[in-house]
């Protein structure tokens, strides 16, 4: 019984060594198979380029022309085109009718006006009998009216207003009046102290209602202020505590490594994915002597101008592209990705993430 364990656990560990084995094989494969490129450009005034990648079983070519605007794609896998050419698609701008499609559409719209002028003219001409009598018959009517408006006079009729009565002012009123200003003076006067009094008081009032919310307002603006400020003394008290501690970062022996070590990778990176064979001509000029001069030493480091059929032709007074390049490369996943097994910098991100912890 306890062969039989023992045997299948043997079993079930070889099966978990070959999966891992063969993991490792794949993840090997993807690191260290090398991604080919190559491009060929070319410029006169409009851009051609076609480029191609390859990658394991998979290559992706992709070409594009300026001057008609035509863009396409193919993938391959194993040598064998997948999907198909993107098609062309017409400009629907530029896209003319035929001839006859044309010609049917004048004649139709003739045809139409024709018909619409002919309705006009059948609505348009009455019968000519109807139309005398109907004239006739305005014009009995015009003489009538006319005949009628000189025999008749309106009369003037008499207005007559009859007798006005005199105005008579009665005796109870001018009492009322009389009686309405013997006003006692003293009450009068009396009201009006008592009235000037009342708003005084209330006037009063108001001020005081207007004296306490500024004082409310002055204070809580005092509070707000001190609030600020001890705000202002923790983030500040903060803020020193991270730059002593960002400056103790910036001093460990980790960090010292990892700085020397990052421009020297970035360097190799850029050699790694620039084009290791290129040939063709390059005319260019920028109007400017010392931007051509500089764009001139830039290229001139490029690893791909040594050795190479590259010829290059600075042009200092005057405004230049013309190019013909063919260019041809490789990268390694694996080589670009070494940076991950850098110790120094693992720790240099631990202790990056420790301070940010402690801020």
């Amino acid at each position: 019984m306890l062969h039989i364990i023992l045997l299948v656990l043997k079993i079930i560990l070889w099966i978990i060594l070959g999966l891992l084995g063969l993991a490792l094989l794949l993840l090997a494969i993807v690191l260290l198979a090398p991604i080919h490129y190559k491009a060929d450009v070319s410029y006169d005034g409009k851009a051609k380029v076609r480029a191609k990648i390859r990658y394991l079983i998979v290559s992706v070519t992709v070409t594009y022309d300026q001057l008609s605007g035509d863009m396409n794609n193919r993938l391959r896998i194993l040598g064998i085109p997948v999907g198909r050419r993107r098609a062309k698609v017409p400009d629907p701008m530029t896209y003319t009718l035929p001839d006859d499609y044309e010609t049917g559409t004048e004649t139709a719209a003739e045809a139409d006006e024709e018909s619409a002028e002919a309705q006009v003219e059948e609505s348009v001409t009455p019968e000519a009998s109807g139309e005398a009598g109907f004239a006739d018959t305005l014009g009995q009517m015009a003489e009538t009216i006319s005949e009628t408006a000189d025999e008749s006079v309106l009369p003037t009729p008499e207005i007559s207003y009859g007798d006005v009565p005199e105005a008579t002012v009665d005796e109870d009123s001018t009492e009322l009046l009389d009686s309405v200003y013997d006003i006692d003076h003293d009450e009068r006067h009396e009201q009006q102290v008592t009235w000037i009094a009342g708003i005084v008081s209330k006037l009063i009032d108001k001020f005081e209602k207007i004296g306490e919310k500024i004082l409310s307002f002055f204070e809580k603006l005092f509070e707000t202020a001190e609030e600020l400020a001890d705000k202002a003394e923790d983030k500040y008290a903060r803020f020193d505590r991270l730059i002593t501690r960002f400056g103790i970062f910036w001093n460990l022996a980790c960090t010292e490594k990892t700085k020397a070590y990052l421009p020297r990778y970035l360097k190799s990176v850029v050699r790694h994915i620039a084009p290791r064979k290129a040939k063709g001509h390059l005319h260019y000029g920028f109007e400017d002597a010392y931007t051509t001069g500089t764009v001139t030493g830039y290229l001139s480091l490029l690893p791909c101008m040594h050795g190479s059929k590259m010829y290059l032709e600075p042009e200092f007074h005057e405004r230049v592209m013309d190019m013909d390049l063919h260019l041809r490369g490789h990268i390694v996943l694996g080589y670009i990705f070494r940076i991950v097994l850098n110790i120094q910098l693992w720790k240099t991100l631990l202790a990056a993430r420790k301070l940010k912890g402690d801020a």
